[in-house]
């Protein structure tokens, strides 16, 4: 079964619709709390986001701060603590350049939060939209989690180990949803993760992932290389 998840990001001006999409991902999040705590436990749930969807995807799964500023951020708080965490699902969550701050994975905790099975991100650093360029990406809402593989070694390999995986999709400056499901290494080492094995991986803790194309592009969590 497939169900596909429809947030308001909003449309126009980068500078002004991007406040409204980082604060309306997160709220979103909690109304997807009460969808994933309905289904049974025994079917696997697999999570596919990109961009801001990361955090529709883990706003739902485990409580972020809202970091809007104090008023907004003490009505999200009283709201989220009134809406439970879903229970013990099996999910994997696979973040395409996650336009979201490493900081969010602060508050993951797998005893606290719902256990998440793997946690595969896609990180390209020529990604114009996450770079921001000129800018550095942690302005006006970081974003720097989809494009500075260091934000997954530094802030989400130590809060998920051996679950994390990251997987590198450089090379291209473009953002377009359909275009990062087109490349070799989401063909052949994102969605394979995400979904499964992929047919001749080692999987091995620290290590890269084998796969068929030229480079190893998937790492396992664990130090920085």
């Amino acid at each position: 079964m497939f169900l596909e998840i429809f947030w308001d990001g909003f449309h126009g001006s980068p500078v002004t619709v991007w406040p409204r999409a980082r604060e309306s991902s997160k709220w979103v999040g909690l109304g997807l709390r009460p969808i994933l705590s309905g289904i049974d436990p025994s079917i696997p749930v697999r999570v596919l986001t990109h961009s801001r969807g990361a955090s529709v995807n883990c706003g739902a799964l485990w409580n972020l701060p809202l970091r809007e500023g104090p008023e907004s951020n003490a009505l999200y708080r009283e709201r989220q603590v009134k809406i439970p965490l879903p229970g013990q699902l099996s999910v994997r969550i696979g973040l395409l350049a996650p336009a979201m701050p490493e900081e969010d994975f602060d508050t993951y905790a797998p005893g606290a939060s719902c256990p998440i099975e793997r946690v595969i991100v896609g990180v390209n650093p020529d990604d114009a939209v996450l770079g921001k360029k000129p800018l550095p990406a942690e302005w006006l809402g970081s974003t720097t989690l989809g494009c500075d593989p260091q934000a997954f070694f530094s802030r989400v390999s130590p809060r998920v180990g051996n679950s994390g995986f990251l997987v590198d999709l450089s090379l291209s400056e473009v953002h377009d949803f359909q275009d990062y499901l087109m490349r070799i290494p989401v063909e052949q080492i994102f969605l394979p993760l995400l979904l499964d094995r992929p047919p001749g991986a080692a999987l091995t803790p620290g290590g890269l992932t084998e796969c068929t194309v030229e480079e190893p592009v998937a790492t396992r969590g664990g130090a920085s290389p």
